[in-house]
């Protein structure tokens, strides 16, 4: 048996050799494709095939907005306005959370760095049944924009995962903001890139 397949495989390489650039046409289409299968399994896993880090995900929604006959896109996102008009009057949503994604300056101690931070309001962390790591959540008897959560990996980078973290303040856009409690590690929202 063993000695079939030694000259089976032996016979194929010499009959490559024979035809250099069928073997590279060969070659590289199967590269080709076996890169194509990969790419599109990761995202099929990715988008289909791996559940939401959240509680109950098949009860989560994304509500995005559309103006057709406009320069706009064909899906954007809605502004604050539309927020608070769905959370008053939505009555098949039972909780609703607004949330953008912007880039900012953030300073603290040595550490200054362009970071991207994701405002919101408290009920944010409810609609997606988050808990933190360290500390607590915003609530809504805060100070507006006064305090902020931070991202597990910031924890780690910028303050060595230290636990007394939680109450010191830090500069954000030029204002200072309280740190009331740290996200746990699976917590990505919108994406991983989010760090306040």
């Amino acid at each position: 048996m063993f000695e079939t397949w030694t000259r089976d495989l032996t016979h194929a390489a010499r009959r490559l050799l024979r035809a250099p650039a069928f073997s590279v046409i060969a070659t590289l289409t199967l590269a080709l494709a076996i890169g194509a299968n990969t790419a599109i399994f990761s995202v099929v896993k990715g988008v289909l095939l791996d559940p939401l880090s959240f509680p109950d995900p098949d009860q989560l929604v994304v509500v995005r907005g559309t103006a057709a006959g406009t320069d706009l896109g064909e899906e954007f996102g809605l502004g604050p306005e539309f927020y608070l008009t769905y959370k008053d009057n939505a009555r098949a949503l039972k909780d609703l959370a607004f949330a953008g994604n912007a880039q900012t300056t953030v300073r603290s101690g040595e550490h200054v760095e362009r970071l991207f931070i994701a405002p919101g309001p408290p009920s944010l962390f409810s609609t997606l049944g988050v808990t933190p790591e360290l500390g607590r959540l915003p609530t809504m008897e805060d100070p507006e924009g006064q305090v902020v959560v931070l991202s597990h990996r910031l924890w780690s980078d910028w303050f060595g995962r230290d636990p007394g973290v939680v109450g010191k303040t830090i500069e954000v856009s030029g204002d200072f903001k309280t740190i009331v409690g740290v996200l746990p590690a699976s917590f990505e929202f919108p994406d991983d890139k989010t760090s306040l």
